[in-house]
């Protein structure tokens, strides 16, 4: 493990994100298959790291997925079929029109792309689906083949790009722009781009369910990140929470361009890896758009081992929370930080503290 704390961090710093907070829930709702994910606190095992309580966000099961990227890539395809749908037909789009022929044909002549390694992916591939349009999709070739079939049975043309994750990223964009296809990326170099922005709008739900669901306002939020959309969109959100709870991002130490970035104060770039257990959290450069909305709030930047990762999954099923090393980062990061004295002084945990933990996405399917 490894920590440091945020020299550019000013409670003073609070901006408006580059997207919308409050008006995803409200359209997402309309979906049949939304409800609100499990969220449950764990006394207990808070008393074992010596914090007053934890409560957990569990993403294993949102709309129909395994993970909280259902709510960022359908939600950004379906936006923006509507807002098409309203500037062709001139006319406010209603429910009804869902399954129109006016709204089907323009979905059937649109294609949407994106790169992945397994949950954005699936998230649009089923948004296509649900709308009837085409989903073209690239991952890496270090994605294993359980996650390519998932995205088959979606529906999804699937095309594997060698290299990493930022490779796809690289491929899905040059292909969007040669062929005309709509680009649903969940990181970018511009915080203006649109559909970045409305990928990260939709995982603003689950932290608004979170507000509503919990008892307990936090003092601390321990955060995974890959490229730092989930992270920038529960910030976005809690940012408003009184007091503002002490947030730190924690990564895999295969892949801490975040914790880099904290260091210099800028966008970094770090160097490719050998893939470790947090596979999902494998980026090496973070989304500018999550960026401006991380840097100004967050406490600390944290890294954890994959050994780290795996032991706070086991952890987690004794208390019947079942997950993922990517899933379980944030968890990990709190784990180590609360055994560690100078990591703990730090972060500022106590007997007293009350920490959120977002467990983005269910066990792995074999």
């Amino acid at each position: 493990m490894k920590i440091t704390t945020n020299r550019f961090f000013d409670r003073t710093g609070l901006k408006e994100a580059p997207f919308e907070t409050g008006l995803a829930t409200g359209f997402v709702d309309q979906c049949p298959l939304q409800k609100p994910t499990d969220c449950l606190a764990r006394p207990e095992l808070a008393n074992s790291l010596g914090i007053g309580n934890i409560v957990f966000k569990i993403e294993n099961d949102r709309l129909g997925l395994t993970s909280f990227k259902a709510l960022g890539g359908a939600y950004a395809i379906i936006r923006t079929l509507v807002e098409r749908f309203e500037t062709e037909t001139g006319r406010k789009f209603s429910r009804t029109d869902f399954q129109g022929s006016e709204f089907r044909n323009l979905s059937a002549r649109t294609v949407f792309t994106a790169a992945t390694d397994g949950n954005h992916g699936l998230s649009v591939a089923a948004g296509a689906r649900v709308v009837g349009a085409k989903a073209v999709i690239f991952v890496h070739e270090r994605v294993p083949d359980y996650r390519v079939q998932r995205l088959k049975e979606r529906g999804a043309d699937v095309r594997v790009v060698a290299g990493v994750f930022d490779d796809a990223v690289a491929e899905a964009s040059r292909q969007a722009k040669a062929k005309g296809w709509i680009l649903v990326a969940d990181t970018s170099d511009d915080p203006a781009d649109a559909l970045p922005g409305l990928v990260l709008e939709g995982y603003t739900v689950l932290a608004d369910e979170m507000v509503t669901q919990s008892n307990e306002t936090p003092t601390h939020i321990f955060l995974q990140a890959g490229v730092g959309g989930l992270a920038a969109a529960c910030i976005a959100r809690w940012q408003s929470l009184t007091p503002l709870p002490s947030i730190i991002i924690v990564e895999p130490e295969e892949a801490p361009a975040l914790f880099a970035s904290a260091q210099t104060g800028e966008l970094t770039s770090v160097p490719e890896n050998d893939a470790g257990e947090m596979e999902m959290l494998e980026c090496y450069r973070p989304s500018a758009l999550a960026w401006d909305v991380i840097l100004p709030v967050t406490k600390a930047f944290q890294t954890v081992s994959s050994r780290e990762a795996k032991e706070a999954v086991t952890e987690l099923a004794i208390h019947n929370i079942a997950t993922t090393p990517s899933g379980a980062a944030g968890f990990a990061g709190l784990r180590e930080a609360a055994f560690d004295p100078k990591a703990r002084r730090r972060c500022g945990l106590n007997a007293d503290s009350v920490v959120w933990i977002v467990i983005s996405e269910g066990p792995a399917e074999t």
